[in-house]
């Protein structure tokens, strides 16, 4: 049994603070440990938005979410993934461009992905599982 947990982009354009929203995370980890003990939990990086470029409706309230705050709570998730003992998927890289906004090929609105971002989502987690679980 394998838990996948990819959350927090809402809540910090909700604008709940950081620290707030990494806490929730660790307190869903525990948790989801706590129901599930002999399961592999996953706990994946929060994508960045397109800054500037991203035509979502709530663009306004996207480009009050500087991309530095997203990987301020991935810095936490990834540090918390470790001492709760569970695996930790950085996507941000592959889905940032120089800038560390999110790469335009990869997103429909700045927001949400295309095909494409979603095809490299699944390879990213086919080369976890590959690595940490041996295919």
């Amino acid at each position: 049994e394998t838990i996948f947990v990819m959350v927090g982009i809402n809540d910090l354009i909700a604008g709940i603070p950081e620290k707030e929203v990494a806490r929730n995370i660790e307190k869903s980890v525990q948790y989801l440990k706590q129901q599930h003990p002999n399961a592999d939990i996953i706990v994946q990086s929060i994508l960045p938005h397109g800054d500037e470029r991203a035509t979502w409706e709530g663009r306004d309230r996207l480009l009050q979410l500087p991309n530095d705050r997203i990987q301020a709570v991935n810095t936490a998730i990834a540090q918390m993934a470790a001492e709760e003992g569970v695996h930790y998927l950085d996507r941000y890289p592959l889905f940032a461009d120089g800038e560390g906004a999110l790469r335009p090929d990869l997103t429909s609105d700045g927001l949400h992905l295309s095909e494409q971002g979603y095809l490299v989502w699944r390879t990213a987690i086919a080369l976890l599982i590959n690595e940490e679980f041996g295919g």
